[in-house]
């Protein structure tokens, strides 16, 4: 892939999580906004493991793309790290909003969601890496 090419691709995880971020601002910021019934008990759950299991994701494609040898190495931690900690600003910013509220527990569901991609990122990582030494 030409160097251009490569950097362009860069470009797009960084943007894709930044656009991710400003959409779950935009979308918490709706007054009484619910998703679509599931017919599950922990549907609420469950959306918010899926939402911020999604930004886990993102997050780690920008940070382990970046130009920046720092971020690179600590994709996970950060991705952990700025995804929690948004979650948790994201429940204090729904107090403020007319019919929303706050849940501590649908912090622990997003948090769930961040921790658990980035476990299976690494896993998969480890498994190629291990499937790699072996063929050499």
């Amino acid at each position: 892939m030409p160097v251009g090419a490569k950097r362009q691709f860069k470009k797009l995880w960084q943007t894709a999580a930044m656009a991710y971020l400003a959409a779950i601002f935009i979308l918490s910021s709706i007054p009484g906004l619910t998703p679509p019934p599931l017919g599950l008990a922990w549907q609420d759950k469950f959306y918010h493991f899926l939402e911020y299991a999604l930004l886990s994701l993102l997050l780690f494609l920008a940070f382990h793309s970046s130009a920046r040898e720092a971020y690179r190495k600590n994709a996970h931690l950060l991705s952990i790290s700025v995804a929690s900690v948004y979650a948790a600003t994201d429940e204090i910013h729904q107090h403020f909003v007319r019919n929303r509220q706050g849940d501590f527990w649908d912090w622990v569901a997003d948090a769930v969601g961040v921790v658990m991609v980035q476990g299976v990122i690494f896993l998969i990582r480890q498994i190629g890496s291990s499937k790699k030494m072996l063929a050499d």
